[in-house]
């Protein structure tokens, strides 16, 4: 008896679907079949979705490079590094190298991009410049009163829990920092600080919705077929923030715009971080979403940077008293004043120590920051690579280079000071690739270190810190950035403070 024709004809469909599949798949994993990586990795997106959930983000990246090399396969397409020398060849400045869909899933207000999330070298350059004097004091005269200010509302917090001398109080070191945090990028951003340490508040459920979000972030971040659907003109508007949210991403555009356009019909030209956008020629539009790129990744990351820092310090008790010791030093020679300039804390070299060790062992950021390979492929490293194969960096793994020494896992900054000034400039060429390299270099790198400089001497000159449970100091988990909860320290004033 005959088949019927309709038969014949799913039949044949599904065995021409079929064959593309294999085809399709095939074509994916012959590519790049010389890397090494998981199996799932090297057909689908799925193991790096996995991973991107796990909550474990920089360690899973990290060992994939310790056990398959420093190019590591973690997509069909994908390619992971750990490797300093690569990550500067694809970031240089006359690099063709350009950024892959990753960082289009990285704005902050979806429908415009931001420095970050540019993908265009020339008008990424052109923000650049645009935005540069900013974050500079010569430019910028009120950066450094900023900073100092916030320093002394940040101390200020601990001292009005601190009404008697004789007594200590347990703080939440992970929420106050992050308050710290944002209330030093909106008064740059805004010309005020919003007040998070001055009322102890998460005003408007900014740090909840991103701690309910950073999975979601994650995920479309590591998932490039996700990120383009939810990136498509019809589907966006039924997930992206609107400045007429009353909380969130979306209440922070909606003071971005507001603040923008009072600065414009004001007419005024102000000394301040929006002041310098427009002044330099940037478009209301980009610079809201510039202040708020400031907003998001700025506190996000500053904050962890710090929390980090700060863990690993008061756990050394060794580290802890000698950096003591430096600073009591410094104002007891008068090379410290009250309140400490940016000058006097960079010149102080265990400060300096403690803060790269802290950054190296604790970097703020998990990765993948995906750049693609020339069109026509190149050699990188003898290995043969197509064109348009994205290569992130797991920045975890390349601040435990083999630059550093043997004792990578261990928190030293003995090892800053104990060495020649050629291995100390080894080192810092790595260390300084937490802040990225050359066109993708970090506009607010000068900013941060003194920001954090600045900080460290103002409250240990005055407080003493130490871990309420030294067992399991904090609750942390990584996606793209890091959330760190319930560092909880006890905070004693000082008996004679310097």
């Amino acid at each position: 008896m005959a088949e019927p024709e309709a038969f014949n004809v799913a039949r044949w469909t599904i065995s021409v679907l079929l064959l593309i599949t294999i085809v399709y798949y095939f074509r994916r994993w012959y590519q790049l079949r010389q890397f090494k990586g998981p199996w799932l990795a090297s057909i689908s997106e799925l193991w790096l979705a996995k991973t991107a959930l796990s909550g474990s983000f920089h360690t899973i990246l990290m060992d994939a490079n310790k056990k398959y090399g420093p190019l590591a396969r973690i997509q069909p397409d994908i390619l992971l590094t750990d490797d300093p020398e690569i990550i500067s060849h694809m970031n240089a400045a006359r690099s063709k190298h350009v950024k892959a869909d990753w960082y289009t899933f990285m704005r902050f207000n979806p429908f415009i991009d931001n420095i970050f999330s540019e993908r265009s070298p020339d008008v990424h350059d052109r923000l650049r410049a645009m935005m540069g004097p900013a974050y500079t004091t010569r430019n910028n005269t009120k950066l450094e009163a900023k900073i100092t200010n916030s320093i002394k509302n940040f101390c200020d917090y601990f001292d009005a829990r601190l009404t008697d001398p004789s007594q200590s109080c347990e703080v939440d070191f992970s929420k106050v920092a992050q308050f710290y945090t944002m209330d030093v990028i909106t008064d740059m951003a805004f010309g005020a600080p919003f007040g998070y340490l001055k009322t102890d508040e998460d005003l408007h459920d900014y740090h909840a919705t991103f701690r309910e979000q950073a999975p979601v972030i994650s995920i479309i971040n590591s998932v490039p077929s996700v990120g383009r659907l939810l990136n498509r003109s019809w589907i966006k508007p039924l997930w992206a923030p609107t400045a007429k949210d009353p909380k969130g991403v979306g209440k922070l555009m909606g003071m971005a715009k507001s603040t923008v356009d009072a600065r414009i019909e004001s007419g005024k030209q102000v000394d301040d971080m929006l002041g310098s956008f427009l002044s330099c020629g940037m478009s209301p539009q980009q610079a809201e979403a510039e202040i708020l790129t400031q907003l998001s990744a700025g506190t996000d990351s500053n904050s962890a940077a710090l929390r980090g820092i700060f863990l690993y310090l008061i756990t050394s008790t060794q580290t802890y008293m000698r950096l003591r010791d430096e600073i009591d030093a410094g104002i007891k020679e008068g090379r410290i004043s009250t309140p400490v300039t940016a000058a006097q804390a960079t010149d102080l070299p265990y400060l300096d120590a403690v803060v790269r060790e802290g950054m190296r062992i604790w970097p703020p950021f998990a990765g993948l920051n995906i750049k693609k390979v020339n069109p026509e492929g190149e050699v990188i490293k003898g290995h043969s690579i197509p064109g348009g194969t994205g290569i992130g960096v797991s920045f975890w793994g390349i601040q435990r280079n083999e630059v550093f020494g043997e004792d990578v896992e261990v928190f030293r900054p003995e090892r800053w000071v104990d060495c020649d000034a050629e291995q100390r400039k080894r080192m810092e060429k790595v260390h300084d690739l937490v802040f990225g390299y050359g066109r993708y270099l970090c506009l607010g790198k000068v900013m941060v270190s003194m920001e954090i400089r600045q900080t460290i001497v103002e409250l240990l000159r005055r407080f003493d810190f130490s871990v309420t449970n030294p067992t399991n100091p904090w609750k942390m988990t990584s996606y793209v950035f890091m959330l760190i909860e319930e560092l909880n320290v006890r905070v004693t004033r000082r008996e004679h403070p310097m």
